[in-house]
């Protein structure tokens, strides 16, 4: 199965069952992170293996939204063709498998998007406190220096005004 492929089931699962806006949702969701983890180095059928079936997603987002008037019959579909019942009418175990697997797939999206933003994390505040560092060593060397030349300035001009008398002095 490829991405599009994915998308696709995931959007004709949802279509009817649930907003256009929780369609879009999900699909930008799914979209952003399998790309993510394609950018990671997983391959795209390793990143869509680990997330399952679209149509079970899809049944947990439905579910998830309250509505269980709407039920669609893909769940009897793919269940039957598992050999594991008749969907919605074998005591619960389908819809049970089906709500554990994206329940389970969906823990999996959330725990690398929260890995990634950690790091995000770690990286701007090692950024950040590398730049304070180095405004502080350069407001170091500034001040030294403005203080020795503070400190010592009377010293170098009577030095200046010295070598420019003996200098003057040499050419007469």
């Amino acid at each position: 199965m490829t991405k599009y492929e994915f998308l696709n089931d995931l959007k004709a699962s949802l279509t009817g069952n649930v907003s256009g806006q929780v369609i879009n949702e999900n699909m930008q969701y799914y979209d952003e992170y399998i790309a993510g983890e394609v950018r990671k180095g997983k391959t795209e059928a390793e990143t869509l293996e680990g997330l399952g079936d679209p149509r079970l997603i899809a049944r947990t987002i439905i579910d998830t939204q309250g509505d269980s008037s709407t039920r669609s019959t893909y769940a009897d579909e793919s269940w039957e063709e598992e050999g594991t019942g008749s969907g919605f009418f074998d005591g619960g175990r389908a819809a049970e498998k089906a709500r554990n697997t994206a329940k389970n797939a969906k823990e999996k999206v959330h725990k690398a998007m929260s890995e990634e933003t950690a790091r995000k994390i770690r990286l701007y505040v090692t950024i950040a406190l590398v730049l304070i560092l180095i405004v502080l060593i350069v407001g170091f060397i500034v001040t030294a220096v403005g203080a020795m030349l503070y400190i010592f300035w009377p010293v170098l001009l009577v030095l200046i005004l010295v070598h420019l008398m003996t200098r003057n002095n040499r050419y007469r």
